[in-house]
């Protein structure tokens, strides 16, 4: 079982990807980790595996989103063969982005389920508010 934080700070959902930052005891540094549901009993979870230059990356491209610019992807590598795919497909105005996040790995061309959902412009305002903290915190360029 994966150790658990012992405090959250912040969890945002952008359909089937799920971002919690916590520390895991009293004295460490915030920690960042990433949870995707895929298709069936696949999924992927982990903590504190972005590099820093990744981190940087996945801040830019979600402040390039925009209801006037909200159909893009963002990669975000997980592990030498899962990434995850944030998929934008538009935006509404009374509900937000529609999203849909999915695994995409080497052995399987995608772990994905067939639905999307939408995510609000405040969470992912606060997504990227977070990511900023989390990169002050360990020191990203």
């Amino acid at each position: 079982m994966k150790p658990q934080f012992k405090k959250v700070f912040s969890r945002v959902t952008v359909d089937s990807a799920i971002f919690t930052f916590g520390s895991k005891d009293e004295d460490s540094a915030q920690s960042l980790r990433v949870f995707c549901a895929g298709m069936g009993n696949y999924y992927l979870e982990q903590t504190d595996s972005l590099s820093d230059e990744q981190l940087v990356d996945l801040i830019d491209s979600l402040k390039q989103l925009s209801p006037q610019n909200s159909k893009f992807r963002i990669k975000i590598k997980a592990s030498r063969y899962i990434t995850v795919i944030l998929s934008f497909i538009g935006f509404d105005v009374n509900k937000g982005y529609k999203v849909k996040s999915y695994l995409r790995g080497i052995f399987n061309f995608s772990m994905s389920g067939f639905f999307s959902s939408y995510c609000s412009e405040s969470d992912i305002a606060r997504l990227i508010t977070n990511l900023d903290e989390h990169c002050k915190n360990i020191d990203c360029t």
